[in-house]
């Protein structure tokens, strides 16, 4: 199901994507969307200040899960440092001895990377900071 937020572009809803917040449910509120309720006719949010009172509500909860969720994120991130793991993309796997021994027999900056297997602003990257 595609909604739009009116804080962006259309945006698929789902609990692997966007968190939503009181943007999104006070735009959505002007869809105009059809809710039932079991208790009857009092809990429809047909009632302006009764619906306006449930995206609030809903906004709040949605706000909560995002910060629980950027918690649990930082937890883990501190936890894995704490365990010695090397966060982030992996260093270039060459020697800028190697690189800066193949430039000085001449060799291209793009011969270079080829024949190590790096790409060439990593080559040109370490020829300029030597």
């Amino acid at each position: 199901m595609f909604l739009h937020d009116s804080a962006g572009p259309p945006t698929r809803r789902s609990t692997e994507g966007r968190v939503f917040g009181a943007p999104f449910f006070f735009g959505l509120a002007g869809l105009r969307p059809k809710y039932g309720s079991h208790a009857g006719d009092r809990l429809t949010l047909g009632y302006t200040a009764f619906r306006d009172a449930v995206l609030a509500i809903l906004a709040a909860i949605a706000k909560q899960e995002r910060i629980r969720l950027s918690e649990r994120v930082q937890a883990g991130l501190s936890r894995a440092r704490a365990q010695g793991k090397v966060l982030g993309r992996p260093k270039a796997a060459v020697r800028p001895e190697r690189v800066l021994a193949l430039r000085d027999r001449g060799l291209s900056l793009r011969a270079i990377a080829a024949e190590t297997g790096v790409s060439f602003m990593t080559v040109q990257r370490i020829v300029q900071a030597a």
